[in-house]
């Protein structure tokens, strides 16, 4: 009799296959239960995994989740007390091109299938032998992953293993359809929550130092990594920077854009997911030998804007348990995003934190009194010049109305023009306006009231800016007894103001004047006189102001300048000599002008002389003139006279001018001569003509 287990030529099933399929039955049922009951994405790629290869006699298995957004297969296998993603391009080995074809691969020997991979045993040091692959499909046939079986136990895989794995396909995909949705869902919450952790500790802090470095804290723990980096992009430098403890300071450390991870990153904006930063060539381990870190894994991300602009890059290094995954860039990408919202916060509040004080000082430091009101008329602030100017003894009463605060009813012109800015929203100025104080004070202002509004141009208040020209209008005053109007309000414009009164100083005087004027003027048109003077005195009244010395008068064809008065310099002897040096220059200028025109040439003469004089007004009480008298102006015009009786030198000084420009100009020294009033000579000295070059 025919064993039951025997074959069956007549096609009639054996005991032996009876029991065999009950059993493959029994196996896809008792999988069918435990995937159906396992919710947790990691324990249901372990439990089919461990059921797969025991089910099919195998020595191991692998299931491939599709990643079709980066063209990969991905896996996650158990790796110490964590579990590590592993990923594969979808084009690689024979589960990649399982994936993409969707056909199913049994052979006996991996070696000889043109799709095998011989790199995938030389890295893991495994012998892959007999290779079952099976596409998972979900219930519209997309493929979703790949379910890889290799190396059966007793001789290669059969057509019922290859049955019975695919069967096994149609329970996982079932499986993993429940599992990835609630897997994605638990993922969103978790990211959710993350982040709302993230943005709340992040939202808490404005001041960017200590925001960076929290920042860095919260990016580590949620990353799950030993530590992290936040460099930032100074797009004007092009260069990253970022801070390092120095002590208990930081230290600002920059490096340019494209140098080093960080550095590609920023500039290309690619995202780098490295599981062996010292195999990539742009990682610089000298870092790591100087600080004794050691860098194994490293995910490197561009932080962006809202306009896609780059403005820095997030830096994780170490994850603490396997490698950084895909749901790991997405993560950091979001925390990225809220950094960069809190960034951009902080420096909002650094720049307005820094106007308000550049704002403050400004005022603080204003001689104009500025306040500014709300829009029901109460003060809102006051500078500490308006607080002197309205005599707000007591400080600014900020918060009280503005009428009672300013005396409104002794002052209803100053107060006309607030009111005026506060209640018809326009600008209202008025000068020389008086203002009666609380204690009984008299001040001229000049008072400009103009809208305060706010960012979208509606009016929320008025500021009032106010020029206290009490003292101003003294001096015009004062000084319009002493000199025409003209040059008072030159004086007080320059803000040089000149004591009343007499006062000694050293001073400069240069003496210049015409020779043989009075015969030119007798035969010579009044006309031509006038407009030969005119084009003389402007040319070397130029040159006087040049070097910043004061006109004192035309003594008929005569000028009187000064240097030491009312400004004082160093070097005024100098000064002096070079502008005489210049007026023989433009001398020349002149008399080839005028020669050019036809008319007839003229000669000067300049005497210098250093020492004491009485500056100060001097005149009538009807008409005051600031001027300089003294033994030094007599000495001046004693000289520029004597240089008459020298051919070859027409600029000729006293020795204490001497001294300060022997070093700097060829100077002779020409004779001694008692001048009137010295008992003692004047030893004289001058620049020969030859020395003064000729003009450009």
């Amino acid at each position: 009799m025919q064993s039951s287990d025997s074959a069956n030529p007549s096609g009639v099933m054996s005991a032996t296959d009876i029991r065999t399929s009950a059993d493959e039955l029994s196996l896809l049922l008792d999988v069918s239960r435990m995937l159906s009951s396992e919710l947790d994405l990691d324990r249901l790629l372990h439990t089919i995994v461990a059921r797969t290869s025991k089910s099919l006699d195998a020595e191991r298995a692998t299931l491939f989740l599709v990643d079709e957004a980066k063209a990969e297969l991905w896996s996650r296998v158990a790796e110490g007390e964590g579990v590590n993603e592993i990923r594969i391009p979808r084009d690689t080995g024979i589960a990649g091109n399982v994936s993409l074809t969707g056909q199913a691969v049994n052979t006996e020997d991996a070696y000889k299938h043109p799709w095998f991979s011989p790199e995938v045993d030389r890295t893991t040091g495994y012998r892959t032998g007999s290779v079952l692959c099976m596409p998972v499909r979900d219930a519209s046939s997309r493929i979703i992953g790949v379910l890889e079986v290799l190396n059966k136990v007793r001789g290669p895989f059969t057509s019922r293993d290859q049955e019975a794995l695919e069967g096994l396909c149609n329970h996982v995909a079932i499986a993993l359809g429940t599992a990835l949705v609630l897997e994605a869902r638990r993922k969103e919450m978790e990211k959710s929550d993350i982040l709302l952790d993230v943005m709340r500790s992040l939202s808490s802090e404005l001041e960017l130092d200590q925001l960076l470095a929290l920042i860095m804290d919260k990016t580590t723990e949620v990353m799950q990594a030993d530590r992290s980096s936040l460099f930032i992009v100074d797009h004007e430098t092009k260069e990253l920077w970022f801070k390092v403890a120095q002590g208990t300071d930081l230290q600002e450390v920059r490096i340019p854009i494209g140098v080093g991870i960080a550095g590609h990153v920023a500039a290309t904006g690619e995202i780098l997911n490295l599981a062996d930063v010292y195999a990539d060539p742009r990682f610089n381990q000298e870092m790591d030998r100087r600080t004794g870190y050691h860098t194994k894994n490293m995910l490197c991300m561009p932080m962006r804007d809202n306009d896609g602009k780059i403005v820095g890059v997030l830096q994780v290094l170490n994850k603490k348990q396997g490698l950084f995954t895909r749901e790991d860039e997405e993560l950091l990408e979001a925390v990225g995003s809220q950094a960069v919202i809190a960034i951009e916060n902080a420096q909002l509040f650094e720049s307005v934190v820094r106007m308000k004080n550049y704002n403050e000082s400004v005022l603080y430091s204003m001689a104009n009194g500025v306040i500014t009101l709300s829009m029901d008329g109460k003060l809102s602030t006051a500078n500490p010049a308006a607080e002197r100017i309205l005599g707000f003894t007591d400080g600014a009463p900020v918060g009280s109305a503005v009428g009672p605060a300013i005396n409104g009813e002794q002052n209803p012109e100053v107060w006309d023009i607030i009111e005026r800015a506060l209640e018809q929203g326009e600008s209202a100025q008025a000068e020389k306006l008086r203002y009666s104080t609380a204690t009984g004070g008299l001040v001229i202002m000049n008072l400009s009231a103009v809208p305060l509004l706010d960012h979208k141009a509606a009016q929320i208040g008025v500021v009032a800016v106010i020029e206290d020209i009490s003292r101003e209008q003294q001096l015009r005053g004062t000084l319009t007894r002493v000199v025409s109007r003209q040059v008072a309000e030159q004086l007080i414009a320059s803000g040089e103001v000149p004591e009343i009164g007499g006062e000694r100083k050293e001073v400069t005087v240069l003496m210049s004047d015409i020779r043989d004027f009075t015969p030119f003027s007798e035969s010579t048109e009044p006309e031509e006189v006038i407009a030969m003077l005119n084009d003389y005195f402007g040319r070397m009244i130029d040159i006087v102001f040049k070097y910043e010395g004061t006109l004192d008068k035309f003594i008929g064809d005569a000028i009187m300048a000064v240097f030491g008065t009312p400004a004082r310099h160093e070097d005024d002897p100098v000064r002096a000599v070079m502008a005489g040096i210049d007026m023989r220059k433009a001398l020349r200028t002149f008399n080839d002008d005028r020669r050019a025109a036809g008319k007839s040439t003229i000669e000067i003469g300049i005497g210098i002389c250093n020492g004491e004089a009485v500056s100060g007004a001097i005149g009538s009480e009807e008409r005051l003139e600031f001027t300089v008298i003294g033994d030094t102006v007599n000495t001046a015009a004693r000289l520029e006279g004597l240089t008459k009786g020298f051919p070859n030198h027409k600029l000729v000084f006293n020795e204490a001018v001497y001294e300060e420009v022997k070093n700097l100009v060829s100077c002779d020294f020409l004779a001694e001569e008692y001048v009137t009033g010295k008992s003692q000579p004047v030893r004289i000295y001058g620049i020969p003509e030859s020395a003064i070059e000729d003009p450009d």
